[in-house]
């Protein structure tokens, strides 16, 4: 069969053969440009794939890489954090050399067999990502925005992103729609597409993307302002458990923004948010316990509520505790 060349990175092909399952006969050099931090936390790498065929063995490095060796492309993956010790095994040390260097010599061995195992599972996902296989795709832009294993490449990530995108995937579309509403990488901040992309996302069922749909509606961020349809955009998101959007509800009902003022819907949505974990959710459920609004006056409460929000950092929480020792 005549091998068919595949892309990692922009400008950077792989050579494969697809005969039942993909085999690895070239390098992929992995080292991107770096970018601009993440402002959100990356999705954790954790696929344990079995079918990848590339070796977890990978030979001694060479000077000179030959071209279609499958250990080059291990090599490349500096995932590895001891990648000289995984590349050139030693054998263990006997005991006239000392318990703590065995130990030591074990430990790195253990390391390295994680190591090999997570190249393993990365080139198994690149393979089936350049095969088009859409959750690998997504897979590798997570990998890329998060600098997981590999330098941060936004470029790349926003590359695999798109390739899924442009077949409905919605975590895709809605991770496209962050990288332009915060002007990621190269990209120019543009809040018109980010919204684009948010609402495409938000129509398959998202509540991240429902979300920043809602936000973009109440202040009119690349979207005209409609407060009914932001209200509309936020329920969808608080029904599904959305932490944010639950807050959100919370401050608009307690502030008449959108909807008709009512306390206890504000009360019970703050409720919703301050149980996960919602940190300005917990120290506005300390205000109402302790005045008493939506709820009946309860300072033990308020000072649970406080608490949680005071020991997260919250400033205000912190204050409040300090009035109520007095």
């Amino acid at each position: 069969l005549e091998p068919r060349r595949i892309a990692a990175v922009p400008n950077v092909v792989l050579d494969v053969v697809a005969d039942g399952e993909s085999s690895v006969t070239a390098p992929v050099p992995l080292a991107g440009k770096a970018a601009h931090s993440s402002p959100l936390q990356p999705d954790r790498f954790t696929r344990d794939d079995s079918s990848s065929t590339a070796s977890s063995q990978p030979p001694a490095p060479r000077r000179n890489p030959v071209e279609g060796d499958p250990g080059t492309a291990m090599e490349n993956y500096n995932y590895m954090k001891k990648p000289a010790n995984a590349l050139a095994r030693r054998g263990p040390h006997g005991a006239s050399e000392g318990d703590e260097t065995a130990k030591q010599q074990k430990d790195d061995d253990d390391e390295d067999d994680d190591n090999d195992d997570t190249a393993s599972a990365f080139m198994t996902v690149l393979v089936k990502a350049n095969l088009d296989d859409t959750e690998s795709q997504v897979t590798l832009g997570d990998i890329y925005r998060g600098g997981i294993g590999v330098p941060q490449d936004l470029a790349a990530a926003l590359m695999w992103y798109q390739k899924a995108a442009d077949k409905g995937h919605a975590r895709a579309q809605y991770y496209i729609g962050i990288m332009y509403d915060q002007g990621w990488g190269d990209l120019k901040k543009d809040s018109t597409k980010a919204f684009e992309w948010f609402f495409k996302s938000s129509i398959q069922g998202l509540p991240e993307a429902q979300f920043q749909v809602g936000r973009a509606y109440t202040v009119g961020d690349g979207v005209e302002q409609d407060l009914p349809k932001a209200m509309g955009w936020l329920h969808k998101a608080a029904e599904q458990g959305h932490a944010y959007s639950q807050f959100s509800l919370a401050a608009a009902y307690a502030e008449g923004q959108g909807v008709p003022k009512d306390v206890r819907k504000a009360t019970a949505w703050a409720m919703k948010a301050a149980e996960q974990g919602h940190v300005a959710a917990q120290r506005l459920m300390g205000l109402m316990y302790e005045i008493g609004q939506g709820v009946p006056k309860d300072i033990g409460k308020a000072r649970e509520w406080y608490l949680k929000a005071a020991v997260k950092g919250n400033e205000d929480a912190k204050r409040s505790l300090q009035r109520l020792q007095r």
